[in-house]
C-alpha cells in the first residue's frame, strides 16, 4: 500500500494518540485494516516522530492532585485534565497521588 498524503496527513494530526487508538481512528476514517504496526511504521518513516510516552508532572500538577485528593476521582480527574490540557484517566492519577503521598511522607 502506498501512503498518500492524507494518510500521513491525518496521522500527524493525531500523534497524541496511542498507536492503537490511531489505527482505530485511521481504519475507520479510510475504511482499511491496517495493523497498529503498520500505522507506527508509518509515523516513524515519513514523520519521523516517537511518540510522547512520558508525562513529567510539574509541581503545580502533583500540588494540584494532592490538594484534590479529597474530591471523587472521576471529577479530580475531570478537572485535573480541564485544568492542564491532558488526557489522564483516574487510575493513572491515583497512582501519582499514592506515589508523591509516600514521597512527602517520608521526607517528612
Amino acid at each position: 500500500m502506498r501512503w498518500t498524503d492524507e494518510y500521513v496527513n491525518f496521522i500527524q494530526q493525531n500523534l497524541d494518540k496511542t498507536d492503537n487508538e490511531l489505527t482505530k481512528l485511521f481504519n475507520r476514517k479510510f475504511n482499511l485494516n491496517k495493523k497498529p504496526v503498520d500505522v507506527k511504521r508509518c509515523r516513524l518513516r515519513y514523520i519521523g516522530k516517537k511518540r510522547k510516552r512520558y508525562h513529567f508532572y510539574t509541581e503545580e500538577e502533583i500540588d494540584f492532585l494532592l490538594n484534590n485528593n479529597h474530591l471523587p476521582k472521576r471529577q479530580l480527574t475531570k478537572l485535573f485534565n480541564e485544568k492542564f490540557h491532558l488526557k489522564k484517566t483516574h487510575t493513572q492519577l491515583v497512582q501519582i497521588i499514592v506515589q508523591y503521598k509516600r514521597r512527602r511522607n517520608d521526607g517528612k
